[in-house]
């Protein structure tokens, strides 16, 4: 979520609240709120990068599944 400061400058803060806080997580200050969307979108990437590596694949592994069709 980006949100626009008094001072002009963008903040790019989590979507989820914090449990124990009730606030939302800072993710870092930006000049323009084109700067802030580049950097939401980079954690998105990575995020998503993680949670693939971090998951099992379903079925085979990519050099059986060439074999497979082979």
């Amino acid at each position: 979520m980006i949100r626009k400061l008094k001072s002009g400058q963008y903040r790019l803060l989590s979507r989820k609240k914090d449990e124990t806080t009730g606030q939302r997580q800072n993710l870092g200050t930006f000049e323009s709120r084109q700067a802030a969307r580049r950097h939401e979108r980079e954690i998105h990437y990575f995020k998503e990068r993680e949670s693939a590596r971090s998951s099992p694949p379903s079925g085979a592994t990519g050099s059986e599944s060439a074999h497979r069709r082979n």
